[in-house]
């Protein structure tokens, strides 16, 4: 049960933007006390609308897909949720009340801070990691505990908000699904393959294929950067080639009806490294 006062250690951050800090809270506290400032649009009095928040809407099938990797035993989230405190969720102005705003106070003697969180009051604007946050609310209750690491503005403006948040969601790159299964697969060969995922032993297989002399894809299953396998290297005698994520989500789908899934239930438990689970349970 959480208590308040809520107290815990920070640090302080000092960037081009401004200073903010660098704390640690359980997912349980940030679902209470923060709130999604979501883009909307209002029309005024001319004929024009006025923006306001920060955030795109909630996607609820992204939160359960994220609620079921947040159930995983190996889950984890390293990166940072980023938060303005001290801001009304109704109108978006600062809020001068000191019985409730959240306070940084520094430790004497030591280069750590102290954020204090008074109340339970919703006062804290998630400006990146909404669907990271809110997917625990489709979680196991249990998984409310995992603490997140936080990034906290106190007082930020709202138009600084807006500029943090789009600067980070225009300068993101998606990483290329070739690459992801290739690192997906990095460790075939340090675990039973009786315990491969579906994802997994298609990598296996599409290795294979790409290795093997007598495959009619020998050589031919490229991975997005340039390496010892792409048609440049190879001095051009390949006349076409074909993505690693596309030889393993074909793969996969020979393998299991919904890989995806088989994955996460074998995943999901420890015991797959104890010998009780294998691919032959699902």
């Amino acid at each position: 049960m959480l208590v308040f006062p809520f107290t815990t250690s920070a640090l302080k951050m000092v960037q081009p933007l401004g200073t903010f800090y660098v704390s640690v809270l359980p997912a349980e506290l940030l679902l209470e006390t923060s709130f999604s400032d979501q883009l909307r649009a209002t029309k005024g009095d001319g004929t024009g609308y006025e923006l306001r928040g920060t955030q795109r809407g909630i996607v609820l099938d992204r939160l359960r897909a994220i609620a079921a990797y947040i159930d995983r035993y190996d889950s984890a989230f390293p990166n940072s949720i980023i938060l303005a405190a001290n801001l009304n969720e109704d109108n978006g102005t600062i809020d001068e009340d000191d019985t409730v705003r959240w306070s940084i106070a520094e430790k004497p003697g030591c280069d750590s801070y102290v954020l204090t969180i008074p109340s339970s009051r919703k006062l804290a604007a998630i400006i990146d990691g909404q669907h990271r946050l809110f997917a625990f609310k489709f979680a196991e209750s249990a998984r409310l505990k995992t603490d997140l690491i936080c990034s906290i503005f106190i007082d930020l403006p709202r138009p600084f908000q807006a500029q943090l948040f789009a600067t980070i969601n225009s300068t993101q790159k998606p990483v290329d699904k070739s690459i992801t299964y290739e690192l997906f697969g990095y460790n075939i060969s340090d675990e039973p393959e009786t315990y491969w995922s579906p994802d997994k032993l298609a990598v296996f297989l599409a290795r294979k294929l790409n290795f093997e002399s007598d495959s009619p894809l020998h050589n031919r299953v490229v991975v997005a950067p340039l390496n010892d396998f792409s048609i440049g290297v190879l001095g051009g005698n390949v006349s076409w080639t074909i993505s690693m994520a596309t030889v393993v989500e074909g793969i996969g789908r020979l393998i299991s009806t919904n890989p995806k899934r088989d994955t996460r239930n074998l995943l999901k438990s420890a015991q797959m490294f104890t010998g009780k689970w294998s691919r032959e349970r699902l």
